[in-house]
C-alpha cells in the first residue's frame, strides 16, 4: 500500500512539474503574443478604413449614377416630345 501512495505522489509531482513548465513557458512568449495581437489590431484599424473608404466612394459613385439616371430620363422625355414636333412639322409639309 505504501508503494501505491508513493506512486500516486510521484505521479502528482510529475503532472504539477509539467503544468509549471507550460505555464512558465506561455507567459515568457506574452510579449511575442502581445506583439502579434498588436500587429492584428493594426492590420484590422487600416482595413476598417480602407473599408470606410469603399464605402464613400461607393456612395459618390451610387449618387453620380442615381443623378445620371435622372438627366437621361429628363433628355428622354425632351428628346420625344422634340421627335413629335418635328412629326408633326414634316406631317404639315
Amino acid at each position: 500500500m505504501h508503494d501505491v501512495s508513493n506512486l500516486i505522489q510521484v505521479c502528482g509531482y510529475l503532472l504539477g512539474a509539467i503544468a509549471t513548465f507550460f505555464a512558465v513557458v506561455h507567459k515568457s512568449h506574452k510579449e511575442e503574443y502581445d506583439g502579434i495581437i498588436d500587429d492584428l489590431n493594426k492590420e484590422i484599424a487600416g482595413l476598417k478604413k480602407e473599408r470606410d473608404q469603399h464605402k464613400k466612394d461607393y456612395q459618390i459613385e451610387h449618387d453620380k449614377r442615381i443623378e445620371a439616371e435622372s438627366q437621361l430620363s429628363k433628355l428622354q422625355n425632351e428628346n420625344f416630345v422634340l421627335k413629335e414636333k418635328y412629326n408633326q412639322l414634316k406631317a404639315e409639309k
